[in-house]
């Protein structure tokens, strides 16, 4: 199933085990009409809980959900996870011309 595959490599991509350019599959999942609803749709989800969620979200349950090998020193503020969506959205859009060795534009590092 196109979700499945989908998911799981988000999921890799998520555990920060990679140094650059991380593999997360955007493009081969927006290559067909129903990878590109997934993820629109994915993002867009991601969305609606951001905009309700407080500005900043706490370090321990990042750590907790064991996403990286390290440990999360200090909480999250929701904004960045705002800016990566965006370029999520903005990237099969072609919005975003910046390949993976051009760090002028890093989306929640603002």
């Amino acid at each position: 199933m196109m979700a499945t595959r989908i998911r799981d490599q988000w999921l890799l991509a998520s555990r920060g085990l990679f140094i650059g350019c991380v593999p997360e599959g955007l493009d081969e999942a927006v290559s067909s009409a129903e990878g590109e609803g997934l993820v629109r749709a994915a993002i867009h989800s991601l969305l609606g809980a951001l905009k309700a969620a407080p500005s900043h979200l706490g370090k321990d349950v990042f750590n907790l959900m064991g996403l990286t090998g390290g440990t999360f020193t200090e909480d999250i503020e929701t904004r960045r996870l705002l800016e990566v969506r965006q370029a999520y959205l903005d990237l099969p859009d072609g919005k975003i011309t910046a390949g993976p060795s051009d760090s002028s534009f890093m989306p929640g590092c603002r």
